[in-house]
């Protein structure tokens, strides 16, 4: 019984800390520079380290992440639009 009771206990702690690496290693919700702006990024270890596109809002806090498929493509357009080329 104590055998279940530990393996269950591991597993949950597993299971959490495989979570709260997923989540710290996305960009949403995190801090920006440009206020009102979209911009581009690349943040080790998110998106196969691959660039993303976000709109920092006037707290200065990342929201609609994009994901490019490609490294060091992400640029802003003549609108001030984010696109990955």
């Amino acid at each position: 019984m104590k055998f279940i009771s530990l393996a269950t206990t591991i597993t949950s702690a597993l299971g959490l800390a495989a979570i709260a690496t997923a989540a710290a290693s996305s960009p949403l919700g995190g801090p920006c520079a440009n206020k009102d702006h979209y911009e581009c990024g690349n943040t080790p270890n998110y998106n196969n380290d691959k660039d993303f596109s976000f709109y920092c809002t006037s707290a200065n806090i990342i929201t609609n992440v994009q994901n490019c498929d490609c490294f060091g493509c992400c640029a802003l357009n003549e609108e001030e639009e984010p696109t990955c080329l």
